[in-house]
Parts: structure tokens; C-alpha cells; sequence
């Protein structure tokens, strides 16, 4: 009898469901555990010259700077920890991922079951969370550590403030969110909707709209529409501003509503995803009708919904709001980006629309009795069928290949997705299919300039240097200060042995970037080639500087010395030291 007691209280115990939630996300991420860096812009973001360098100054760098025009410092300082654990490695920074989304699931089981005393609503919703497939790109992606951690500290926010709405010590509880707003905002500006969510949770929990109730939320609003100033300058500075499309307000308006219809689609029904979703038009394009079918058809079918479950519609219109107001400030940031909606956007709004799941579930499961078996078989299903779309997209991410070619199989006209794409075919050496891909990028946007550039790559790989050098040539024309492709160039024109070419597009590329390394290298190697060994030992002194670990410039040096009639020993010994074995052979020519 007593086993029997002891066993119901495990399966009743919140720790015992915890644990389940923790094993069943462990089992389902691990495989990004092996995941390299990303090939969008985790080297640019995760492995900035800001990020390598653990220092004081380099902290406090980080909380009074922009980077990539955004202001999230304390993401940036997570990653500079994961830098200096793995001296580069990318395995820190996927586990720093993947142990952040198990805390985000375990903080909102508690949440819920503080808000709702009901541990199945609370099991289920954290359940679909963990098992949700668009939730992959968060994780998988280290750059999108922002949307875990502010989901972190805005879920430890949510749940202070409904401590303080319960306890006596109001003060410290006060104090407690006011910290986690903070650190929300710090991690990124979409935490910016906490004010709100505290008035969400106040109807929630059936609060009267008194004046103290909306001033108590001052301080936050005030801090929220501080930081919301800071982004939009950083913003302004790095040009996102101006970026993407130039669409109407109208148009503007009916996008909004598109991406928000979809985003609502795509969290229940999560097919096909993709890495990249195109706009569905262009500014002053004729806008398709089938566009207002969906938006129209879900505000009919929420309608309805509240109407036949009148029993728990505080608690449906809660988890619609928490979806709602999550989501509509990234749907205005899509005008300024490529895509039109993200799978990362979805992370913390979905937990809403997951919550109405599980409290329509919990509802039918209490009140109709013959719909028990058949609403239990539909969730397991449903949840299977989300854990295995989990399962395979996981897969996916670990080549980046694999993952363009399955959203150009859903996306055949994006230029984005083709010169993505011909990036990795690039890597892999498969210079033909890049090509042709690049040839249909420059097709769909014959003023591409990424598309010119990598086809410019492509193209010196393969030996033919003529056509590289000419879209190159193509992508400056487009770009005037892309300093990569004068880099490129360069090094197409030094391969061609035409010197003075590449010496001015390396000058251009030092103009236009100071702390170039590599344009300082081959700079050196040219004017060594033109006999100017004093010129090149002075390139080589400021790329050393840059770079110490690049034995190749040690040994160029050393050789460079002993034709200025200097010695030149000691930098070939330290090349040899290095593990470069050219310097032995310039060691027994210079030194004998």
C-alpha cells in the first residue's frame, strides 16, 4: 500500500515531469552539440575581434558599444565566456545554446503551474515547447543565443512579478523583476513587450485595473523605451534603418498582417519549414488575394473558438495575447531584413499558443468523458509528429548544405537561397553547381552584389582567373567600398601575376579596413615579387601585429630582411618553431 502511495505521488510530483521534459529535450538537441558555426554571421557576431579578447577593458567595451548594429552586451559577453573555454571551438557556445532552452522549458513549467495550479496544462505546454521544430533554429544557431537568453531572463521576470503579485515582501520581489528586465533588455531589445506581459498576467489572474496597477509599471515602460533608443541608434549607425525593402504603410500594414497569420500557421502546423522565407511581394508589386484569405479565416476560427469554450476563455485570450504581443514587434523588424517571417521569432510566442493547446486539451479531457481516448491519441500523435519534424530538421542543421537545398526546393526563385547555397558549394569544392546556382541568383537580381562576388570566387577556383576578375569587377562597380571583393581581385590579379593591380586593390582594401590581415600579407608578397623588400617588410611588421600566430609572415619577413641587407635569422627560426617548413629550406640558404 505504501509503494502504491509513494508511486502516485512521483507521477503527481512536478520534479518527476520536470525530469521527463529534461531527458526528452537532451535526447532531441544533442545532435547540435556537433554543429560548426553557422555560415550567415556567427563568425561575424560570435567570433568578432570583440568577442576573442577577455579582458576588463574588453567587458566593459562590450556594455558601451554597438556591435553588428545591435545593442545585446550581455549575449556578446556569453559569448566571449564560451570563446575563452574553447579557445574558438564551436562546441561551448552549443552546449551554452542548448543548456539555456532546457532552462527556458523548465521555467515555464514553473511559471504555469505558479499561474495555473495545474500541472497537465503546465506539462502539456512545456511538452510542445520542447518538442516544437521551429525552435531548432535558436538553438542550432549560436548568433540566435539573444532569443534564449532574453527568454530566460523575461521568463524569470514573468515569474517574480507573479510572486510579487502573491507576497507580502512586495519590495524585494519588485526589485527582483525590475533586475530580470534588465537583463532581458541587455540580451535583446524584444524584451521591450515585458510591460505588458505584467499587465497580461494582471488579467490573468483577475487583478482591477486600478491606477497604482498601471503606475507600478512606469519604471519598466521607462527602462523599455530607453533601450528601445539605444537599438534604434545602433541600428541607425550600422544602416538596418535603411536596409531591406521600401514598402508603403499600406503595404506595410498588410505584411504585418500576413506574418502574423503565418507565424500563427507555422506554430501549429509546422510545414514545410524553412531557413528563409522570401516576401511574398515587392513594394508596388500587385498583391496576390490569396494573401487575405488565411488572415481572414483565422480571425474567424479564434472567433469561434472563444464562443464554444466559454468555460476557459480568460485563459484562451491570455495565451492568444502572449502570442500576440511577442510576436508584432519582430513582424515590423522583417521589413528591415530579407525575409518576410523567422523560425527564431517564434520562441518565446509560441509557449502562448501552446498554452491554448493545452488548456483546450485539458477542458476536453475534464468535462467529456467519451472524447478522453481520442483527445489523448491526437496529442500524442500530434506531439510525435512535431518530434519527429524535430528529429530531421536537427539532421539538416548539422550541413548547411543539405538544409539550402531544402529551402530551394521550397523557395525556387530566391536569390538569397541560391548565393547562400553556391557559398557552401563553394567550401565543398563543387565550383560547377555554385555556378550555375550563382548564374540563377544574378537571373533573379541581376544587381546582386554577394552573387557577383561569390561567383567571382567560383570562378578563380576553378582557374579561370579572366571571369573572376571581371565579376569581381561587376561587384565593386555595384558596391564601390566592398573591400572583399578588392581583396579578392587582388588575389586574382597576383595570381596573374599582374602586380601592379593587385598592389592598388590592396591599398584600397587597407584604406577601407585598416586591420586587414590579409591584405597587409599579400600587399608584402607583391611588393617582395616588384623587389620593394623594404616596403614589404613594413606590411609585414603591422600584419604580424595583427596576427602573431601566422608563421608564413615570420618566415616572408626573414627573407625580406636578408635582401635589405639585414639578418633575417631570427624570423626564420621562429617560423621553423612554428611548424612552417619552407623556412628550413630558406634557413640552409641564408644561413650557411
Amino acid at each position: 500500500m505504501k509503494i502504491g502511495i509513494t508511486t502516485i505521488k512521483v507521477f503527481s510530483s512536478p520534479l518527476f515531469y520536470g525530469f521527463i521534459l529534461i531527458i526528452y529535450s537532451l535526447i532531441f538537441y544533442f545532435p547540435s552539440l556537433y554543429n560548426g558555426f553557422f555560415c550567415w554571421d556567427d563568425k561575424t557576431v560570435a567570433l568578432a575581434p570583440v568577442i576573442i579578447h577577455m579582458t576588463f577593458a574588453g567587458i566593459v567595451h562590450l556594455f558601451f558599444s554597438f556591435h553588428v548594429g545591435l545593442y545585446h552586451p550581455l549575449t556578446s559577453f556569453s559569448f566571449m565566456l564560451d570563446y575563452s573555454i574553447g579557445n574558438g571551438s564551436p562546441w561551448p557556445f552549443h552546449i551554452t545554446n542548448l543548456i539555456l532552452h532546457i532552462c527556458n522549458i523548465l521555467l515555464l513549467f514553473v511559471l504555469l503551474i505558479r499561474l495555473t495550479r495545474n500541472l497537465r496544462i503546465s506539462f502539456i505546454t512545456c511538452l510542445l515547447f520542447a518538442a516544437h521544430p521551429m525552435h531548432i533554429e535558436s538553438i542550432a544557431w549560436i548568433t540566435s543565443r539573444k532569443d534564449l537568453m532574453f527568454t530566460f531572463f523575461s521568463l524569470l521576470s514573468i515569474t517574480f512579478y507573479t510572486d510579487y503579485t502573491d507576497k507580502r515582501q512586495k519590495v524585494i520581489y519588485y526589485f527582483l523583476v525590475m533586475f530580470c528586465v534588465i537583463f532581458a533588455l541587455l540580451s535583446k531589445i524584444q524584451a521591450v513587450t515585458l510591460p505588458f506581459i505584467f499587465l497580461l498576467i494582471d488579467y490573468f489572474k483577475g487583478k482591477s485595473w486600478k491606477l497604482r496597477l498601471i503606475m507600478e509599471k512606469v519604471p519598466f515602460f521607462l527602462l523599455c523605451i530607453f533601450f528601445g533608443i539605444l537599438n534604434i541608434i545602433a541600428q541607425q549607425e550600422y544602416g538596418y534603418i535603411s536596409y531591406g525593402y521600401h514598402f508603403s504603410i499600406v503595404e506595410r500594414a498588410i505584411l504585418m498582417i500576413y506574418s502574423i497569420s503565418q507565424y500563427f500557421i507555422k506554430i501549429l502546423f509546422p510545414y514545410p519549414l524553412s531557413i528563409f522565407y522570401p516576401f511574398p511581394f515587392k513594394p508596388r508589386e500587385t498583391i496576390p488575394l490569396e494573401l487575405f484569405y488565411i488572415p481572414c479565416l483565422l480571425i474567424l476560427g479564434l472567433a469561434i473558438l472563444l464562443f464554444r469554450r466559454k468555460r476557459c476563455k480568460r485563459q484562451i485570450i491570455f495565451g492568444l495575447l502572449f502570442f500576440f504581443l511577442n510576436i508584432i514587434i519582430v513582424s515590423g523588424v522583417s521589413f528591415y531584413r530579407d525575409a518576410v517571417i523567422a523560425d527564431r521569432y517564434t520562441y518565446i510566442s509560441s509557449a502562448g499558443i501552446m498554452f491554448v493547446i493545452a488548456v483546450i486539451a485539458d477542458d476536453l479531457l475534464r468535462t467529456i468523458k467519451k472524447y478522453r481516448i481520442p483527445v489523448i491519441c491526437l496529442l500524442v500523435t500530434y506531439i510525435a509528429m512535431m518530434s519527429l519534424l524535430t528529429f530531421q530538421r536537427i539532421v539538416m542543421w548539422n550541413n548547411p548544405e543539405i538544409l539550402f537545398r531544402n529551402a530551394l526546393s521550397i523557395n525556387k526563385n530566391s536569390d538569397i537561397i541560391l548565393n547562400t547555397l553556391a557559398t557552401q558549394e563553394i567550401e565543398s569544392g563543387k565550383y560547377k553547381d555554385a555556378i550555375y546556382h550563382l548564374d540563377n541568383a544574378i537571373m533573379i537580381s541581376p544587381d546582386y552584389t554577394d552573387a557577383y562576388f561569390n561567383r567571382g570566387i567560383a570562378y578563380g577556383r576553378t582557374g579561370n582567373l579572366n571571369a573572376s576578375i571581371r565579376d569581381l569587377t561587376h561587384s565593386i562597380k555595384i558596391n564601390p567600398i566592398y573591400y572583399e571583393a578588392y581583396f579578392a581581385r587582388g588575389n586574382a590579379y597576383m595570381k596573374s601575376n599582374d602586380l601592379q593591380p593587385a598592389f592598388d586593390d590592396f591599398t584600397i582594401v587597407i584604406r577601407l579596413d585598416p586591420d586587414h590581415f590579409g591584405a597587409f600579407q599579400n600587399r608584402a608578397i607583391v611588393r617582395g615579387n616588384m623587389g620593394d623588400f623594404a616596403g614589404a617588410i613594413e606590411d609585414l611588421n603591422v600584419a604580424i601585429s595583427l596576427n602573431p600566430g601566422f608563421a608564413a609572415s615570420y618566415y616572408l619577413r626573414g627573407i625580406a630582411l636578408f635582401n635589405t641587407g639585414g639578418n633575417g635569422r631570427m624570423d626564420l627560426y621562429k617560423s621553423l618553431s612554428m611548424g612552417y617548413m619552407d623556412a628550413k629550406r630558406a634557413i640552409e640558404y641564408y644561413c650557411k
